[in-house]
């Protein structure tokens, strides 16, 4: 089975109820200038990787789990075992959640849906 990992290096945990397959997208860094003649010159480069990971059904243990990561402001490393076995270096650009049901459930056995944008350093 497939899983996907977060954390400080030799403290990751893996992230439960990930609901999504998780598209990789491929970013390329290009800057643009404009001659004074018309000319466009582009500057090419390094690629780098970014995940939109989205967990659903997550307890409030769960939750606050990311949340820390999040606040952590600092570098995280990362695993997605659905795109390859390689371990990435990340950083969290932002993260979201509600709560499922909130009128439904008391805050004792309340589920949350979370989703978060990771971004290859």
């Amino acid at each position: 089975m497939s899983t996907i990992k977060l954390g400080l290096e030799d403290s990751e945990y893996t992230i439960p109820n990930v609901t999504i397959s998780l598209p990789v997208s491929i970013v390329k860094q290009i800057s643009r200038v404009v001659m004074s003649d018309g000319k466009r010159r582009f500057g090419y480069y390094d690629s780098f990787r970014q995940w939109k990971v989205m967990c659903a059904k997550l307890t409030k243990t769960q939750l606050d789990l990311i949340i820390t990561e999040y606040g952590r402001n600092q570098e995280l490393r990362f695993q997605n075992t659905f795109e390859r076995d390689a371990w990435y270096t990340v950083v969290m650009l932002d993260f979201n959640y509600d709560s499922i049901d909130p009128l439904l459930t008391t805050e004792a056995n309340r589920l949350y849906r979370a989703w978060f944008t990771l971004e290859e350093t």
